[in-house]
């Protein structure tokens, strides 16, 4: 009996200690600048009083003072404690780097250039409110960070799933076996 319970204590503290370490793990995301300009309140939403004062929350991202907020601006930036990647990859990567452009941007940027002029940021509560999917006049987790449509049956589908009997989709090769 002594035995079990010390070992079941042991196991308790490994399980305990290792949850620790996973959540010291993951990595710290940094916000995402314009959505933490429009949550006032910190509550991951934005409330329909949020939305009216919209503009206004924008023009705080406004480092530069040219009336509009520029990718820059619009970008996270690292946490203080993150480390630059070492010296010979960033020589290596010089690409530019596509980021996934959130449902919140997108629905502000109207023409697609990766800036907000002073046009858009004017009109951004009419812009968020073509967000507001359930029309209560805010907006939830949900609505800012949709999930993308299809999910698992449909990617099998385009990746030659069970209903194609193992065949590439359209986007590859067909075979007439």
């Amino acid at each position: 009996m002594k035995t079990t319970t010390t070992l079941a204590a042991l196991l308790l503290t490994a399980m305990t200690s290792y949850a620790q370490d996973d959540h010291h793990r993951r990595p710290h995301h940094p916000p995402i600048p314009i959505l933490v300009a429009l949550d006032g309140d910190e509550d991951r939403s934005i409330s329909a009083e949020e939305i009216k004062d919209a503009s206004a929350a924008i023009l705080t991202l406004d480092e530069d003072g040219d009336g509009s907020i520029s990718s820059e601006e619009l970008r996270p930036q690292p946490p203080e404690d993150a480390t630059a990647p070492p010296e010979e990859m960033q020589q290596h990567d010089k690409r530019p780097r596509k980021h996934p452009v959130s449902a919140l941007i997108k629905a502000l940027d109207q023409n697609n250039d990766g800036t907000l002029s002073g046009d858009e940021i004017s009109s951004a509560p009419e812009a968020l409110a073509t967000l507001d999917k359930n029309e209560d006049g805010a907006l939830t987790p949900q609505e800012l960070h949709p999930r993308p449509r299809g999910g698992k049956n449909q990617r099998q589908e385009r990746r030659g799933g069970p209903d194609n009997e193992g065949r590439r989709g359209p986007v590859g090769p067909h075979r007439n076996d």
